[in-house]
């Protein structure tokens, strides 16, 4: 997940941040939610079939990241790298 001005400007939904998790403190559902989605993302590291899990469970059609991916690139400004994941699964 991203912050600042991209975040703003993408016009797409947060899949999961360390911002969101502020709010696991009011709810148990959301913090479980949260956290499986966090987890998620840091299996992505090491496992690129959470990709595909990702992408089934959630929907989720674009990946926003600051890092290169072994997906199919849409875009790319040299800060940000853009992904589309139903491309790639």
């Amino acid at each position: 997940a991203t912050t600042g001005p991209m975040r703003m400007t993408c016009l797409r939904s947060v899949f999961a941040g360390h911002k969101e998790g502020a709010q696991s403190a009011f709810q148990r559902e959301y913090a479980l939610a949260w956290d499986k989605r966090m987890r998620l993302l840091d299996a992505l590291a090491s496992n690129k079939a959470s990709f595909s899990d990702i992408k089934k469970e959630y929907s989720v059609d674009y990946i926003l990241s600051e890092q290169p991916l072994p997906l199919p690139l849409v875009y790319s400004n040299g800060k940000y790298y853009l992904y589309q994941l139903n491309q790639a699964f």
